[in-house]
């Protein structure tokens, strides 16, 4: 099951960004924003793309300076759309193009969620509940591990979370001997 962070579904925030040390500012943005950002394909239509004109050259000048490297800004983008989605960001990537890119659009319209009135993380929160809606248990199971697959060419430490794992272990074992 693919959890989202609670307080991402209930609103429009800000995210605060951090590239190279220097704090950045998205304003509070609907979903069809985040949305338009994310399936443009490229990191930089996030960060810089969605940040105020002012950050936005900033950043540009910064980059066309090589005072920042593209890896940080890459790093940044991803954050804030985690942030924005309460998912991690390849969840919330993958998530979006196939709620975006299917009949899970047209579903959501039907039950009158409009993109540009509801946060990114309450728009993907619902797109993922709608998918799995008539799934079976194999079927679920296998859209959950596809949606929280890292990508191939991430490194361990920037997924892996030790605390996380050891503690979906205890919970297994506890399920398993209450059976």
């Amino acid at each position: 099951m693919i959890l989202f962070d609670t307080a991402a579904t209930m609103g429009l925030w800000r995210i605060d960004v951090d590239v190279a040390g220097v704090g950045y500012t998205i304003a509070a943005r609907p979903a069809a924003d985040w949305l338009l950002a994310i399936l443009g394909g490229q990191w930089g239509d996030i960060v810089p793309g969605l940040l105020p004109a002012d950050q936005a050259s900033e950043l540009d000048d910064l980059l066309a300076d090589l005072a920042v490297d593209p890896a940080e800004l890459r790093a940044g983008a991803q954050a804030a759309l985690a942030a924005a989605a309460g998912t991690r960001w390849w969840t919330a990537s993958l998530l979006a193009a196939t709620a975006t890119r299917t009949h899970l659009a047209g579903a959501l319209l039907m039950h009158g969620l409009n993109p540009a009135a509801v946060s990114l993380g309450a728009y993907l929160s619902a797109a993922y509940a709608a998918a799995i809606e008539h799934m079976d248990k194999v079927q679920r199971g296998r859209f959950d591990m596809d949606l929280a697959r890292p990508p191939a060419d991430l490194p361990a430490e920037e997924w892996f979370d030790e605390e996380a794992a050891g503690q979906g272990w205890l919970d297994a074992m506890a399920a398993a001997g209450s059976r």
